[in-house]
């Protein structure tokens, strides 16, 4: 071990590294506590950049939650990830988490990226891309929009059934060899 070694982060740049280990590790049906422990902080720190640049609509901040009642959606949000890290409470507790958070956390974080104009990665497209093939009636006109980016019926259908860990691999091949599917998700307003 070199122990005069530094590696210099930028905020953003910590926050991208954090995502994309998560990004893996959910691929791989790895641990949810690990994923989940690393996604939110990937995402207090993008939600706070993505709030800095003027974007709004965002986990935190989605107009669906009233003004009101955001403070209280936020640390309910909050609550697993700080489970998770802290122990000055509850040093006995439990806690009932569904791993369902997790997918919605990478899918946030990676498309907040996307809204940012920073360059797509392929992680952060195949979490996307994952989530238009697999959940198109939660996500607007997605089937229509993989269909019109040149992903035929067949193909979209073919996709559903090849498990995550290889799905992760099949987006690599195509992503290394200049075929990156389109995977631009609309959010709110119909901007991506």
């Amino acid at each position: 071990m070199n122990y005069k070694k530094r590696i210099r982060w930028t905020k953003l740049g910590a926050a991208k590294s954090q995502l994309r280990t998560a990004i893996r590790l959910w691929f791989a049906d790895g641990d949810q506590a690990s994923i989940h422990t690393l996604a939110s902080a990937s995402h207090e720190i993008i939600h706070t950049l993505f709030k800095a640049r003027g974007l709004k609509q965002l986990l935190f901040d989605i107009e669906i939650i009233p003004k009101d009642e955001r403070q209280k959606w936020g640390s309910h949000i909050r609550k697993s990830a700080n489970f998770l890290k802290h122990a000055r409470h509850e040093i006995d507790g439990e806690f009932n988490f569904a791993p369902s958070i997790n997918d919605t956390i990478l899918l946030v974080c990676s498309v907040a990226l996307q809204r940012m104009k920073e360059p797509q990665e392929v992680e952060f497209s195949a979490i996307i891309f994952w989530h238009l093939v697999h959940y198109p009636e939660a996500l607007s006109n997605t089937s229509d929009s993989l269909v019109e980016g040149g992903v035929t019926p067949e193909a979209l259908a073919g996709l559903r059934k090849i498990e995550s860990h290889e799905f992760l691999e099949h987006f690599e091949t195509a992503w290394a060899k200049g075929r990156r599917p389109r995977a631009t998700f609309t959010g709110p307003g119909g901007t991506p």
